[in-house]
């Protein structure tokens, strides 16, 4: 029985993401299991940037929840992580773990290609921002094989199972995740999958992800056409990632003892004299 883990990033019980998460795991077939983890039930601290768990140890020096988090990512044969829109982007404690990127990618050869699917919750109508995009990007960050993604319209909980032809959208991402993957979309960046599009020139954009080019015009029947180029950050390819986080991280933390003088004299001229707000114990 192959197990699929189905990670929320909402607090909200029996809230879309919540429901989202559990009716794709049961249209991908009743021969799976499912196994739920909400992030807000653990503490999962912010990195703190420090590259250590860049070192080959594959181990965080904070103590809090990720290894367990890790754990059932590395056990689980079929991933599905959701998240709610909040001020046009995914929930802060997806962020958190997105952040861990570095220590979760010690364990790149485990997660490589271990299929998932993307669930993004948002609303009112024209709120989703650019959520899904971020959503998506983390969890190719991972290693994880993204089958299939979506943004479903929602803000009060369980309105996401109400919408339009939200059934047949939640059956076909079950059958993706075990399956064929979804056909990529129309304006959809062929290499990552991003909708979002940075114009630099007119008629001609970059994807802000990987930076593939595109150039846009008006076709004769008043549709727009769009010439892709080729990407030039190839950041999903195991070669990529192995090599940011499991290597050149590590050298950069060697590379910076070689310098540590230098720098500390750049920046010792901003040491003192500055006001840091804290809470009052008296407050």
């Amino acid at each position: 029985m192959a197990k699929i883990l189905g990670i929320v990033g909402s607090h909200r019980f029996l809230g879309n993401c919540d429901v989202l998460v559990k009716a794709v795991a049961e249209a991908a077939g009743p021969e799976h299991e499912l196994e739920l983890l909400r992030l807000t039930d653990f503490n999962l601290k912010p990195c703190n940037g420090c590259y250590r768990c860049a070192g080959g140890d594959k181990k965080c020096v904070q103590d809090d929840d990720l290894d367990f988090i890790i754990d059932k990512m590395v056990k689980a044969d079929a991933i599905i992580i959701s998240a709610p829109t909040y001020v046009r982007g995914p929930s802060g404690i997806v962020k958190i773990l997105g952040d861990r990127v570095v220590a979760i990618d010690q364990h790149l050869d485990d997660l490589w290609q271990k299929p998932a699917v993307v669930i993004s919750a948002y609303g009112p109508e024209g709120d989703g921002g650019y959520s899904l995009t971020s959503l998506v990007s983390l969890t190719k960050m991972l290693g994880l094989d993204v089958k299939d993604f979506h943004a479903f319209l929602g803000a009060l909980p369980g309105d996401s199972l109400r919408q339009p032809g939200v059934r047949e959208r939640i059956n076909e991402m079950g059958k993706a995740l075990f399956g064929e993957r979804r056909p990529r979309a129309e304006g959809e960046c062929p290499y990552c999958g991003s909708d979002l599009w940075k114009f630099e020139k007119p008629g001609e954009a970059v994807c802000p992800i990987c930076l593939t080019p595109a150039k846009f015009s008006m076709g004769e029947d008043g549709r727009m056409k769009v010439e892709y180029g080729e990407a030039v950050k190839k950041v999903y390819e195991y070669k990529w990632l192995n090599g940011h986080f499991r290597s050149d991280l590590s050298e950069g933390r060697k590379d910076f003892s070689k310098t540590k003088e230098e720098l500390k004299a750049v920046r010792d001229p901003y040491k003192e004299g500055y006001i840091w707000l804290k809470k009052s114990e008296s407050i």
